[in-house]
């Protein structure tokens, strides 16, 4: 399509939809979901990703490095909840995160002062209106309300830019050959969590996380720290434009 720059674009929207009685992901508020998209050339090679994961299960960006907000110390560098994605470095991660009495974050059971996101899918049937509705109502980073009538899907539409900075030009013009495929991924120990525990804990139980996630095996299911909640597959890109 073309964008309202004059550019074109490779446009598709992604639906996640809740359909536990619970936030998703739910439990101590640092797991976390997020979407890798991919568009894929021939033989399934891998044009452009948002999402993308080192071994370790690091959110990469294009130049392959962490994102910021992978070990951010402030609320200022955590992901925004998008509704657009048109670079690689943002990345739809579906989390609670919180600050200590300093305004750092912190994954620490006794130091946790305050939210400053949580995204999280809500539950199907959660009410705006319920008695405990402040306490769980959803929130992005700088304040902004999220899920407004209380929606238990979210939407993200991904722009990813036809030439240089995105796909090839020799295959944008033959989008039969393009594929695009998203993912849902979740987390039960992100990185920044381990990171954490690591840096500021000392003694025989963090010795013994050390050696469990040293040693854990995540060839399979689990591979590079991730765990596979859903997938579309291989998408074919329609050739329609607008």
């Amino acid at each position: 399509v073309k964008e309202r720059d004059g550019n074109s674009a490779l446009v598709a929207t992604v639906r996640v939809t809740n359909l536990a009685g619970h936030k998703f992901p739910s439990g101590v508020g640092f797991r976390r979901a997020f979407l890798e998209f991919q568009v894929l050339g021939p033989g399934g090679r891998t044009l452009w990703s948002s999402g993308r994961t080192s071994s370790l299960g690091i959110l990469l960006g294009a130049n392959d490095e962490p994102l910021p907000s992978e070990f951010a110390a402030a609320p200022a560098a955590l992901q925004r909840h998008h509704q657009r994605i048109t670079r690689p470095d943002q990345v739809q991660i579906y989390e609670e995160r919180s600050v200590d009495d300093g305004g750092h974050l912190t994954t620490s059971f006794l130091s946790l002062f305050r939210r400053v996101k949580d995204t999280r899918l809500l539950p199907k049937g959660w009410s705006p209106g319920a008695a405990d509705a402040e306490s769980m109502r959803p929130l992005e980073p700088g304040g902004r309300r999220l899920y407004a009538s209380g929606q238990s899907y979210d939407e993200v539409t991904y722009a990813v830019p036809l030439g240089a900075e995105g796909i090839p030009a020799e295959l944008a013009a033959q989008p039969e050959q393009l594929t695009v495929q998203a993912t849902l991924y979740y987390q039960s120990i992100p990185p920044y969590y381990l990171r954490d525990r690591f840096a500021s804990a000392k003694g025989q139980e963090t010795d013994r996380l050390f050696l469990f996630s040293r040693g854990l095996d995540t060839s399979g299911a689990l591979r590079d720290w991730k765990l596979t909640v859903g997938t579309t597959g291989p998408v074919a890109v329609s050739t329609a434009r607008r």
